[in-house]
């Protein structure tokens, strides 16, 4: 099986794939990942710990908020095969990674020309991503959109 290089050897492009990589690993994660897993998971959190009832308007501000960066992922896209560049990177492997986590907990709402979809199937069919599909959290019942 061929290997698969993740970071480019051009300058220009290791930094977009670096950009990109932080940027869902920071912003989007202090937006969207983190707070839809806490608000989805703190129902089984004891109350010392932060647990409590579903706050709905969370829930409604992320899935505000989505359309935006799902826009901009459409907006990569539209100059590219993938986000960084026209091969798989590590910002491809970020992204997929806390994109899931919306679209586990079933607040994932696709743009309708569909361009970050089809992105995001390319990447769950990969090899590496298979057990991640099939995997399932404690506690919670995978919703699908």
């Amino acid at each position: 099986m061929a290997s698969t290089v993740l970071l480019a050897a051009a300058t220009n492009l290791r930094i977009d794939v670096r950009r990109l990589t932080s940027w869902f690993n920071d912003k989007f994660f202090a937006d969207v990942s983190g707070p839809v897993t806490t608000e989805r998971y703190k129902q089984y959190m004891p109350l010392e710990a932060g647990g409590g009832p579903l706050d709905h308007a969370v829930l409604r501000e992320i899935r505000e908020i989505l359309p935006d960066y799902l826009a901009y992922i459409e907006t990569l896209l539209s100059k590219r095969d993938w986000l960084a560049s026209d091969q798989l990177s590590y910002a491809d492997l970020a992204a997929a990674a806390h994109l899931s986590v919306a679209e586990y907990l079933g607040d994932m709402p696709w743009p309708q020309d569909g361009t970050a979809q089809r992105w995001y199937a390319r990447i769950q069919s990969r090899p590496s991503f298979q057990s991640m599909i099939t995997e399932a959290w404690r506690g919670f019942v995978r919703q699908r959109n």
